[in-house]
């Protein structure tokens, strides 16, 4: 019951995202989103989409350190199917993509699963760090100070979770004796997540801790340039909105192609910073175009290379 609970609210969710996108198609001034087109340089558009295919490189590696009998290659094409699905079907779907792919390469869907949940932590480890610098810089209001607090207990939980999971198992079971009923299934939640772990060694959570921070500054690099050619904010005020937007694609409320969530979280990362008006809605559906469009061009050049390069060497094999 309670799943087919959850189901439904993440339907309606989705569909009350979609509707919040058709709002936001409604709003917009066709001469105005033109004019913004036109003022886009192409050379920006050429370094959005090169900077973001370094993104999916990087993210290859991350699933090759943990996948190291796979060849890179595998690992690329596996990661660029992920990330094209993850990002066009619903709910997160596009997860079960990896756990498919690696199966077929007989990697055990208990290991493939706790390869997501390892780089989903990793993500949300570096994200926070970045938030809470950005802040910082930006803000010093009382506000920002609470925000800054509570990412700061974030980044030290996760710590203990990624780096120090056997203490934080320890921890967690002394502190689930001190309570019964939810409060001890939510602890004894929290001591079976550390479990998805042991397997991992200290080297590649440092190679990994590592690499997500390359993949991020990566990820958030095309956005830092689109922004500063169409605004006139600050690179941290655009890191803040940019950490906003990226945060709102782990919500597993998440219609075809992130429709209305992505323009939810661009559009509350605006109103953060201070910059409202009609602009960060048209900003907003701009920046989420041009990661479909980018996403879209580099899924297609990526495979016709891959599937030209593999049918050449079958081609020189059979002479």
């Amino acid at each position: 019951m309670k799943t087919s609970w959850k189901f439904i609210a993440n339907v309606s969710l989705s569909i009350v995202f979609l509707i919040f996108f058709i709002f936001l198609i409604s709003k917009l001034d066709l001469e105005t989103s033109k004019e913004l087109i036109k003022n886009i340089p192409f050379l920006t558009m050429a370094l959005f989409v090169l900077f973001m295919f370094f993104s999916f490189l990087l993210k290859s590696k991350r699933f090759h350190i943990l996948n190291t009998k796979l060849s890179f290659s595998k690992i690329l094409k596996i990661t660029m199917d992920h990330n094209f699905f993850l990002t066009f079907l619903p709910f997160r779907l596009g997860e079960v993509v990896y756990i498919r792919q690696l199966k077929k390469k007989g990697i055990g869907l208990k290991k493939s699963f706790s390869d997501l949940v390892l780089i989903r932590l990793f993500d949300v480890f570096v994200l926070a760090q970045f938030a809470l610098v950005s802040i910082l810089i930006t803000f010093n209001g009382a506000f920002a100070k609470k925000i800054a607090f509570i990412i700061i207990l974030v980044i030290i939980f996760l710590f203990f979770l990624l780096f120090l999971d056997k203490l934080f198992s320890k921890i967690v079971k002394e502190f689930s004796k001190l309570f019964s009923g939810k409060g001890q299934h939510f602890f004894n939640k929290l001591d079976r997540l550390s479990k998805y772990f042991p397997n991992y060694n200290m080297s590649q959570r440092i190679a990994l801790l590592f690499i997500s921070y390359l993949v991020w500054i990566f990820s958030f690099i095309p956005y830092v340039i689109l922004l500063i050619s169409l605004t006139n904010l600050s690179i941290f005020s655009i890191l803040i909105v940019c950490i906003f937007a990226l945060i709102s694609s782990f919500i597993p409320i998440n219609p075809p192609a992130g429709a209305g969530v992505v323009e939810a979280g661009w559009i509350f990362g605006f109103l953060f910073i201070g910059f409202s008006g009609d602009y960060p809605v048209l900003l907003s559906l701009t920046m989420h175009s041009a990661q479909l469009i980018s996403l879209i061009l580099i899924y297609i050049i990526f495979h016709i290379y891959y599937f030209g390069r593999h049918h050449l060497y079958r081609h020189l094999e059979d002479h």
